[in-house]
């Protein structure tokens, strides 16, 4: 596996029906300053372009692997990568996205430096179709070693991007563990999968420099949206954790209550952004209810005194609070372009 001393990155990206941007999605991981790398390219039963895409990057680069199978959805995707990667370490990168030149050999570097068994890049860059923005909310230089329970915390209170993206695995973590991705869930699907990969390392590595590039064309648009089965699919996600983690330390029980309280809280505030609360009525309901009742985790939440101010007044009045959720995202929306 490894080239002149050089540990194997296996990337892994999903495709459905991505031809739009597949191209600059590709075209940044041949970039890469890293070169010892494996690259499959799975395409999930697209009947666009991608096939054929797919097919000729395969005959210009070596490195390059395609799987074609029958539509399953992303979880069913990745998964069959993940039964024929040969790399030391994994990468999962979205068809729409692209990463920045040195975007392997940064989290490379943090796993050798660190003696890691995973690395993330815990902020990404939101790129819209004439701006990027990141949200830097440490300086690029600064890096930090979590053990896997902090790491896990860090997740489950939302500072860190909850996707398996911007982030690098030891294939041993996720062999040993029988890390998947699970069937069925397309909401919060890598939420389980980042979660199991810190759990089961032995520590892992965090860098701030924006290195990883997704895409948001319409952000406003995008913080619009009210999905109901998506809903229950984040909820089932988080479920999942809580189960594992049953039994486990107080933190990580407080920090997973945590988290399904956020689900709600943040589908209260696209059900409210969406204009849609007439047409979902029960869903409304449920939404306010747990939001209210549940608020009361953010008191023994590891969180900053600010933030627990805030979730304290979800127990007052969830909609109001949504509803100043969605105008001040809305302007952030606009001075962001």
């Amino acid at each position: 596996m490894k080239k002149n001393n050089n540990p194997l990155v296996t990337i892994i990206v999903a495709i459905y029906n991505g031809e739009k941007y597949l191209n600059e999605c590709v075209d940044s991981i041949l970039s890469q300053t890293y070169k010892n790398l494996e690259i499959i390219l799975v395409d999930d039963g697209s009947s666009d372009d991608c096939p054929r895409i797919c097919d000729e990057y395969a005959k210009k680069d070596e490195r390059i692997k395609v799987i074609h199978k029958e539509n399953g959805g992303v979880s069913s995707a990745r998964n069959a990568a993940l039964e024929i990667i040969e790399g030391d370490y994994v990468c999962i990168i979205d068809q729409d996205d692209w990463v920045s030149d040195d975007y392997v050999e940064y989290l490379l570097g943090l796993i050798e430096k660190y003696e890691a068994d995973v690395s993330v890049v815990p902020h990404v860059i939101y790129a819209t179709k004439n701006h990027n923005i990141y949200d830097e909310k440490e300086k690029p230089t600064v890096e930090k070693v979590w053990s896997n329970e902090e790491a896990a915390c860090e997740m489950l209170y939302s500072k860190m991007e909850i996707s398996p993206w911007s982030k690098m695995v030891s294939k041993k973590v996720i062999d040993k563990n029988k890390i998947r991705f699970y069937l069925g869930i397309f909401g919060g699907e890598g939420y389980a999968f980042s979660v199991e990969s810190f759990m089961a390392a032995n520590k892992v590595a965090a860098g701030y420099r924006g290195v990883y590039y997704y895409r948001v064309d319409n952000y406003s648009s995008e913080m619009s949206k009210y999905r109901p089965r998506t809903l229950k699919s984040s909820l089932k996600a988080v479920g999942i954790m809580r189960d594992e983690f049953k039994g486990s330390s107080r933190a990580l029980n407080i920090a997973t209550k945590y988290a399904i309280w956020r689900v709600y809280v943040s589908f209260l505030d696209s059900l409210i952004a969406s204009g849609m609360k007439k047409e979902y009525p029960e869903d409304y309901r449920v939404l306010v209810k747990n939001c209210r009742k549940k608020a009361v985790i953010s008191l023994f939440a590891d969180v900053s005194l600010k933030r627990k101010i805030k979730d304290c007044l979800y127990f007052i009045s969830p909609t109001i609070v949504a509803k100043i959720n969605v105008l001040r995202n809305k302007k952030r929306a606009f001075n962001k372009g």
